[in-house]
C-alpha cells in the first residue's frame, strides 16, 4: 500500500483553475438559424386565406403570463405559456342526524309514492276485470265511471229540441200531480176507515161498563200515618 499524507495532496490537480470557473458561469446561448424566407407563391397563399391576421390575433388573445426566464425560455420565446387546469372539490361535509334523516324521509317519500301508485294500478285491473262479469247494459256504465275515475270527462248528454224537451216536461208534470192526488185521496179514504172502526169498538166497550177505569190497580181502603183501612164491606168484596 501506498502512504499518503492529506498535508501533501494538491486540490489544485482535480479542481479548474480561476479562468475556467469563470468560463462555466457565463453562458453563451446558441445562435438561431436563419429561417429561409417562403416563397412568392407561399406568400400570396397565406394573403388569400389570412392566414397571418389569425396568426396575430392569436398572438394578441394570448394572455400575459410574468415567467422567470430560463435557457430554455429563452431559446424557445414563440412558444405560448402552459396551460393552468384550475380544479377544485367540493368540500368534504360531515353527515349529520338530521342530514340522515331528511334523506332517509325523502327516500321513505319516494316508496310511499311507488306503493300507493301500484295499489291504484292493480285495484283498476282488479275493477276492470269485474266489469267483464256484467250484463252488456251495465258494462257501458261501469267502464264510464271507471274512465271518469282515471280523468276522462264524462259523456254529455244528448241535445233534444226545446219544444219536446217542454212537452216531456209538462206530462212529467201532470203525472206527478196525478199520482199525489190518488194519493192523498186514497190516505185519507184509509183515515175514515180507521176511525170508524176506533168509534165502533169505543161505543161498544162503553156499553158493556162505564165505570170501568182502565190502565190503574186501585186498592181497597185508605192509608193513615203508614196504616191501611178498610171497611167490612171492602173485605167482603176482596173474599
Amino acid at each position: 500500500m501506498i502512504d499518503t499524507d492529506e498535508s501533501d495532496f494538491d486540490e489544485d490537480v482535480f479542481g479548474l483553475s480561476d479562468g475556467d470557473e469563470e468560463e462555466e458561469d457565463k453562458f453563451v446561448p446558441p445562435e438561431p438559424e436563419e429561417k429561409k424566407a417562403p416563397s412568392k407563391n407561399i406568400l400570396k397563399f397565406r394573403k388569400a386565406l389570412g392566414l397571418d391576421d389569425a396568426k396575430a390575433k392569436g398572438e394578441e388573445a394570448l394572455p400575459v403570463v410574468n415567467r422567470i426566464e430560463t435557457i430554455a425560455s429563452r431559446m424557445k420565446r414563440d412558444l405560448p405559456p402552459p396551460e393552468v387546469v384550475i380544479f377544485s372539490e367540493k368540500r368534504h361535509t360531515v353527515d349529520s342526524a338530521s342530514r340522515r334523516r331528511k334523506r332517509k324521509d325523502e327516500t321513505n317519500i319516494e316508496e310511499k309514492t311507488d306503493v300507493s301508485s301500484d295499489l291504484r294500478k292493480m285495484k283498476n285491473d282488479v275493477y276492470r276485470f269485474g266489469i267483464k262479469g256484467f250484463e252488456k247494459s251495465k258494462q257501458e256504465s261501469a267502464m264510464e265511471d271507471l274512465l271518469c275515475s282515471l280523468g276522462a270527462r264524462k259523456k254529455r248528454d244528448e241535445c233534444i229540441n226545446y219544444k219536446i224537451l217542454k212537452e216531456q216536461r209538462r206530462k212529467e208534470k201532470e203525472a206527478a200531480l196525478r199520482a199525489k192526488a190518488e194519493g192523498s185521496h186514497y190516505s185519507s179514504a184509509l183515515v175514515l176507515r180507521v176511525v170508524g172502526k176506533s168509534k165502533k169498538k169505543l161505543s161498544k166497550a162503553q156499553k158493556k161498563d162505564r165505570n170501568k177505569v182502565s190502565g190503574f190497580d186501585v186498592q181497597p181502603g185508605k192509608y193513615r200515618g203508614g196504616v191501611q183501612y178498610i171497611r167490612p164491606a171492602e173485605l167482603k168484596k176482596l173474599k
